[in-house]
């Protein structure tokens, strides 16, 4: 390829430059059926040309990225022109993450900063002003939020349970949770994944030493999965206590999940991009990226086919086997939180609202209450458990939505919920460093 003719080959498959032959190939293969000539029968003659040229830049993209030496001189070029947009984009105030994010638009942002330049000049005065009122309005909203001027009119809430019936202490902020019939795994602010076993909570029982904090954790069977703030993926052994270390992702790992059949792992990340990897060979399945903001929760439906995420005030459903993604849920404020039970997801965060959704039905169900950072169903799906900013665990009933429990939990933030495998007792985590299980044997 020449230097004056480069093109972003990446960008034309939606990949980026780490890209394995495996996703070029799969991706090769999903777009160039888009533009084949037996789907634009009906299709105007500039569908049909933009169609053609599509095709052969799919195919000068396969040509080069699947031949070793090609792709070599290729990614030299790459960088090299890579460097030049991003010296040029960088005038602008602009910034992205591919060859194409920088290039493409550089004349729009060169006349947009003209024009902005000019503006500020005549309208000095306005802007002066404006700066003024951005900074009152900033410290009202320091002062009083507008979840907080309509907590004046909110009845106090009714703690309907406050004595766990066990607490282990951390040692550090607890992060997240795993728990099986006779343990649970901490993953916690001090580098480190400890487990406990219920009979003797003052003393952790196993320890897994990690190079950064862990912010994600999944068990499946023997198999443990920690995502650490590095963008680190743990594999850990329970019985040997082996470890297989895959370096997933560029930023924190703010969720792993086994899917249902446990052959699959799901990875999501503040980086902006979600992972499927062969739990067994560590292979990456597929990736799914260009996501506008980072991922703070993703969940697999019980198929293990779809698989739920948070995009800052929206979440999305996508189907990682062909790659199809439509929007799941929309609320007005950022969501923190996601789960799964059967074919309903549920969603929640700074708008105070739990949306679950069924999604091959659309139909939903609302419960409106306080901010959740994590929720959680019960193994039978008839329980939803909503981690508090406010230190405070809500059970609901998960069809009427009807507030159940108000547990007592903390003195800090509940960083993660989680159920026991017989739905007899709720574990609740948090920043305080201490982890409480609660008894719910009542809702048998």
């Amino acid at each position: 390829m020449n230097r004056d003719d480069f093109i972003d080959l990446y960008a034309e498959l939606g990949l980026t430059q780490n890209a394995t032959e495996a996703e070029i190939k799969r991706a090769y293969t999903e777009r160039i059926k888009e533009v084949h000539p037996d789907r634009l029968q009906n299709a105007s003659e500039q569908e049909r040309k933009r169609a053609e040229e599509k095709s052969q830049r799919l195919n000068q993209a396969k040509e080069i990225l699947l031949d070793p030496d090609k792709r070599f001189r290729y990614d030299n070029l790459y960088r090299e022109k890579l460097s030049e947009a991003v010296i040029a984009a960088s005038e602008y105030g602009f910034d992205g993450r591919r060859y194409n994010d920088y290039a493409q638009d550089i004349a729009r942002f060169r006349a947009e900063r003209d024009e902005r330049l000019k503006a500020r000049f005549r309208y000095r005065p306005l802007i002066f002003l404006l700066v003024v009122m951005m900074a009152g309005l900033s410290l009202l909203w320091r002062l009083v939020k507008p979840e907080q001027i309509a907590d004046f009119a909110k009845p106090n809430e009714v703690i309907t349970l406050s004595e766990p019936i066990y607490s282990f202490k951390v040692g550090a902020q607890a992060y997240e949770l795993a728990v099986s019939e006779n343990h649970c795994w901490v993953a916690s602010e001090n580098n480190c994944v400890k487990a406990f076993r219920k009979e003797s909570p003052m003393n952790p029982i196993h320890l897994i030493s990690l190079d950064a904090a862990p912010l994600s954790l999944a068990r499946k069977n023997e198999t443990l999965a920690i995502g650490d703030k590095s963008g680190t993926l743990t594999l850990a052994n329970l019985t040997d206590g082996s470890k297989k270390v895959i370096k997933a992702h560029s930023s924190a790992i703010s969720a792993v999940q086994f899917s249902p059949t446990g052959g699959e792992l799901l990875t999501a990340s503040w980086d902006k991009t979600l992972r499927v990897w062969n739990v067994k060979t560590g292979e990456q399945l597929r990736t799914r990226m260009g996501i506008a903001f980072p991922i703070y929760s993703a969940t697999f439906d019980a198929s293990g086919t779809f698989i739920a995420f948070t995009n800052d005030a929206q979440a999305m459903l996508w189907n990682w086997r062909d790659g199809a993604m439509k929007s799941l849920a929309l609320h007005k404020r950022r969501i923190f939180a996601t789960a799964a039970f059967g074919e309903w997801f549920a969603t929640a965060g700074e708008d105070r609202v739990i949306k679950q959704i069924h999604f091959k039905t659309n139909g939903a169900r609302i419960i409106e209450d306080e901010v959740a950072v994590k929720i959680a169903y019960r193994p039978d799906g008839k329980l939803i458990a909503a981690a508090g900013q406010d230190g405070r665990a809500r059970l609901y009933d998960a069809q009427t939505g009807k507030k159940l429990e108000v547990i007592n939990a903390h003195r800090a933030k509940i960083n993660a919920v989680a159920f026991s495998p017989d739905g007899k007792e709720l574990y609740t985590a948090s920043a305080d460093s201490l982890v409480k299980v609660w008894d719910l044997r009542k809702y048998d």
